[in-house]
């Protein structure tokens, strides 16, 4: 595992004590294999661990961004996995493992990566999110 994000994350005096959260995750994505024929981008794996200081679920965003080379010109391509929910049951940590499929065409290779992850309150209350970016990451084939 790399990358590892701790925040603690303060919630005000009328609130829940504040909570702190580790966020682990593997710079490995497995790419596999497409799951419908009109699929525009690959589907891909990504796991990690989540650690909080009590029981609260996880929301958590993926962003990749990666250099491709296109008719000779080197272009970005980038794109953000929609909402997942990670449970994090306090103070254990727990394994989580996420699959998406991406618009964008990701090729097998180097990648940059951005987590975001935000408390998912069981009151109406502002979530607190944290963000993690690593500048290399690697998608292989499965």
């Amino acid at each position: 595992m790399a990358g590892a994000l701790t925040a603690v994350v303060g919630l005000g005096a009328a609130c829940e004590p504040p909570m702190e959260i580790t966020l682990n995750v593997s710079r490995d994505i497995v790419r596999v294999a497409d799951e419908f024929p009109e699929q525009t981008g690959p589907t891909l794996l990504f796991h990690g661990e989540v650690y909080c200081t009590r029981p609260e679920p996880i929301d958590l965003w993926i962003t990749l961004r990666q250099n491709q080379q296109v008719n000779g010109q080197t272009v970005t391509v980038e794109d953000r996995a929609g909402e997942h929910t990670v449970a994090c049951d306090g103070p254990e940590g727990n394994d989580w493992a996420l699959r998406y499929t991406y618009d964008e065409a990701f090729q097998d290779g180097s990648t940059g990566i951005e987590w975001h992850a935000c408390t998912n309150p069981g009151t109406t209350i502002d979530e607190d999110c944290i963000t993690v970016q690593r500048p290399y990451a690697e998608i292989r084939s499965k």
